[in-house]
């Protein structure tokens, strides 16, 4: 009580106290408010405005502390309170420059504040003010010259070990969307992001616009082009080759391997941003290059961005394409279900996700149906889809030579998916005839999953609205509570799309069921974020590559994860393709009971539930539930659609089967030829399983190959079977065995280098995988 009752005499009898009291107040809430707003994602004031905020709190603040000090000066007993206002201003503007005028003023203080507690604060705190204004009066500074010369800003950052610095190729909307992205997702110390070739035309709005928001997120913003600033300098760096034209990302590219630029390249990462497949052998053109000139290529790493794939792919495994069949799956138990997917519009959009479909769409008891619908020809979207690799149609062709299974029987797998094109312009009378029908067949109407993608956010907003009001009315007519639909529409507005994502189900004959939902995709702000980019929900299943490129890892160990990711795009993709069919395979075991539709909370908690399970039966950890022989017809259904998903995925990467690996093996030291896409395993298999005995660990203890103490191949086995009935994929093994006996007869087994073991092995559920999803 005696404290407090000395403060109160404080307050009462010294006006001096209240002046502090203010001066303390208003630089502590100005010092909390800027940082509740630092830490806001939403918050629109820039650097440069935090810092003018704090520099006229810290100005007022000292002010007031000057004020007092200034009163107290005997030298200053006959002035006017305007005159004693004005020196104090202009006192505290000196001790912006180090003056020290600011901190005498303290002695004056010391004798009128006889309290030793107040006068010891005092001190303290007049000290921080005096110590932090020249280094604010130095930030003003460097600011304003920074923002006349960015190049100062720039060679500063360069030299600072820890921020991460991320160059943009061009200021657009979508590299300003994946800067914004990357802020946002970068914890810890904020990245210095950089946009280059930044030209801004006062009379065009949109790029005054751009600029304006580049500045606020407090980018440096530069006129020269990315290959002729300054890039070397220390920490992580990553450039990302963005221009709107596409044929200039390219050109950049074959530019950063110049003489004056390729040393600023090490230990860095290349994002080029092409959606055409010639990359690849522009890119190859450019390591055999750079081989010639005796450089080294691991030194930096080069990722192809193809936007509309990320986006597609993200989309099929938020939002599966059997959501809306999950009910009629466990109504039907093991019987063959249809599964409709319908495509409008057939542009980059539409075409990844025909092949998305095709290859992530490859489950169980699930017959996959395709409808493509666009105002082209039909010879022009298989001409298409023929460029990227014709035996994507062969693969959807009924008793196609491609899809045999054994080498000597007429015995054919099903398609990978039935595909019907219809021409038809979406935006005319010819697409309500279409949703009508003939003969009481409505193909489109009876579909479970739309994508729509016409080339403009109106069009795509109108044909949505018209598709949503006849479903609506188709399943009032039918009454068939488990008819679900999902629509799927291509909204480029950022702000449109997140607008109409508010709500996105729609009840058409029961408020209390749900059986549309509508979904609004491709924003700008939702192809161009981090996670998108850098795939970053799903690249957990391929950790063993992530982890490398974490610095904690070693030099040498994120060396070889250059290596592995930069010479083949294949091993990163294979891997996150392993990953994101995870829940079609658990979909593809009967396991999952609830779909979208449901409740949030019991959709979530059955989706866990059914995750967990397929684990365990994949680990064959559920054996006092299951027998031993239903435990393996799951593992061996599992390898088969495993291989038979490997099989479309790579399909759609531009691989096809060979039959002539004999002829290179020796050549290649390998059964496949990477350069020119060949594998040739590439071949149907059936589900009989591994030709011989697994062990608990699932893998083979007596297989097709028997070796000796030191590694050599003694015998060939025939297990099981004779080897005119083994399936193309024990075939293809058994011939590489032959011939790798074959070369260690003759003392050239050094020149074959595969694995020995069946190749439906690698096909089977891996622990590798499952503990990272």
């Amino acid at each position: 009580m005696e404290f407090l009752t000395e403060i109160y005499q404080l307050f009462i009898r010294d006006w001096e106290i209240w002046l502090l009291v203010i001066s303390v107040a208003i630089f502590g809430l100005t010092v909390l408010m800027l940082s509740i707003v630092s830490l806001s994602e939403k918050s629109r004031l820039t650097f440069n405005g935090k810092l003018l905020i704090f520099t006229i709190s810290l100005t007022v603040s000292m002010w007031l502390l000057q004020y007092i000090a200034d009163t107290q000066n005997p030298d200053f007993s006959e002035t006017t309170l305007y005159e004693r206002l004005a020196l104090s201003f202009y006192h505290t503007l000196k001790a912006f420059g180090a003056d020290d005028n600011f901190l005498v003023g303290i002695e004056y203080i010391e004798k009128t504040i006889v309290d030793t507690w107040l006068r010891s604060f005092y001190r303290g705190y007049a000290i921080i003010l005096g110590f932090i204004a020249p280094i604010t009066s130095a930030a003003v500074f460097f600011e304003i010259l920074a923002n006349v010369f960015p190049k100062i800003r720039l060679l500063f950052w360069r030299i600072c070990l820890l921020k991460k610095k991320y160059y943009f190729s061009e200021l657009n909307e979508r590299s300003l969307a994946l800067a914004k992205s990357i802020l946002n997702t970068e914890k810890g110390i904020a990245p210095v992001i950089i946009f280059t070739d930044v030209y801004a035309d006062k009379s065009q709005e949109n790029t005054a616009e751009l600029l304006a928001e580049a500045k606020r997120i407090g980018a440096i913003c530069l006129r020269d082009d990315i290959i002729h600033i300054q890039k070397q300098g220390f920490g992580e760096r990553k450039y990302f080759l963005i221009d709107n034209n596409e044929i200039a990302n390219l050109q950049t590219y074959v530019k950063f391997t110049d003489k004056s630029n390729y040393k600023s390249l090490k230990k860095s990462e290349v994002y080029l941003f092409c959606q055409d497949y010639i990359y690849t052998d522009i890119e190859k053109q450019v390591r055999q290059k750079l081989e010639e000139n005796e450089k080294s290529v691991d030194d930096f790493v080069v990722i192809p961005v193809r936007c509309y794939r990320n986006l597609i792919t993200n989309m099929l495994e938020k939002t599966p394409i059997y959501e809306p069949v999950v009910h009629q799956k466990n109504k039907n138990s093991d019987s063959e279900i249809n599964l409709n997917v319908t495509i409008l519009g057939i542009g980059d959009i539409g075409t990844e996700m025909f092949l998305t479909t095709y290859w992530m769409g490859q489950m169980l008891n699930c017959k996959l149906n395709i409808n493509v619908v666009s105002k082209e020809s039909e010879a022009d979207f298989w001409g298409k889809i023929d460029y990227i690799n014709p035996e994507i149609r062969h693969t959807t062709q009924e008793e196609h030579e491609i899809l045999r299974v054994y080498k000597n029987k007429e015995e054919f797998s099903g398609p990978y998916c039935n595909v019907k094109y219809f021409s038809c312009d979406i935006q005319s009378d010819e697409f309500r005839k279409l949703l009508e029908g003939e003969d009481g067949c409505n193909i489109i109407l009876d579909t479970h999953y739309f994508l729509i993608s016409l080339g403009s956010d109106q069009a795509n907003l109108s044909v949505a609205n018209t598709l949503k009001n006849r479903i609506g009315k188709y399943h009032i007519q039918n009454k068939e509570q488990n008819d679900k639909t999902i629509i799927n529409y291509v909204v480029y507005n950022a702000t449109l799309s997140e607008t109409l994502n508010t709500n996105k189900f729609v009840c058409s004959y029961d408020n209390s069921r749900p059986d549309i939902y509508m979904q609004a995709v491709g924003g700008v702000e939702q192809i161009y974020t981090a996670k998108n980019i850098f795939m970053m929900d799903y690249y957990d299943s391929a950790k063993s590559a992530a982890k490398s490129y974490d610095r904690k890892q070693g030099k040498e160990l994120r060396k070889k994860a250059y290596n592995k990711r930069l010479k083949s795009e294949y091993e990163y993709w294979s891997n996150l393709a392993l990953s994101l069919h995870f829940k079609y395979k658990v979909f593809s075991a009967n396991l999952i009971d609830h779909s979208i539709f449901d409740e949030e909370s019991e959709y979530i908690r059955s989706t866990k539930s059914a995750f967990d399970t397929y684990k365990k039966m994949a680990r064959r950890q559920l054996n006092k539930v299951y027998t031993i022989e239903q435990e393996m017809e799951f593992q061996h259904n599992m390898q088969w659609l495993e291989h038979r998903r490997w099989c479309a995925f790579l399909r759609t990467m531009g691989f096809r089967n060979t039959k002539d690996y004999k002829t290179y093996l020796k050549a290649t030291k390998s059964h496949k030829q990477m350069d020119m896409k060949l594998h040739p395993c590439l071949v149907e298999c059936d589900n009989k399983g591994i030709r011989g005995v697994l062990n608990e660990q699932g893998r083979v203890v007596d297989s097709l190959i028997t070796k000796d103490s030191d590694g050599n191949i003694v015998k060939i086995n025939a297990i099981n079977e004779d080897v005119l009935n083994f399936d193309m994929l024990d075939q293809l093994t058994y011939d590489l065995a032959k011939l790798k006996q074959k070369d260690s007869q003759n003392g050239t087994q050094e020149l074959t280098e595969f694995d020995p073991y069946d190749f439906k092995q690698y096909d089977y559920p891996n622990n590798d995988y499952l503990d990272n999803i």
